[in-house]
């Protein structure tokens, strides 16, 4: 998704739930991520972001519930969004594939989530 900022491919973020993820086999990292969500915030429409979900990582990438707080803390235009983490689409195993521009309903609390894809 970073790589489409400033061309017409890039979707626009108003009232958006993000679903983020990277292909495990490409052994994503905390650092990697951080700067992807870094770049991501400095967007003009990123205020508008309602919520992120993040697909799973590899154990290997050091992407871990603990790092994940601590880097949504970090970066000031995070910290009002509700995180869903550890999420198995994109290009984990089941395989889920989510259509861009399609709508969800997300419900987050008390530590658990519920994503109910509601349009695509």
């Amino acid at each position: 998704m970073n790589m489409l900022q400033g061309t017409s491919y890039f979707p626009p973020l108003r009232k958006t739930v993000l679903f983020l993820e990277h292909p495990a086999n490409e052994k994503a990292t905390l650092m990697e991520l951080d700067g992807g969500l870094r770049a991501l915030s400095f967007l003009p429409e990123f205020p508008e972001v309602r919520a992120i979900v993040i697909g799973r990582y590899a154990k290997s990438g050091g992407v871990t519930r603990e790092n994940l707080a601590a880097l949504f803390g970090e970066i000031p235009a995070l910290r009002h969004l509700p995180v869903v983490a550890n999420c198995d689409f994109g290009h984990t195993t089941p395989v889920v594939t989510l259509p861009i521009g399609g709508r969800c309903k997300l419900q987050v609390g008390k530590g658990k989530a519920f994503i109910t894809l509601t349009d695509h």
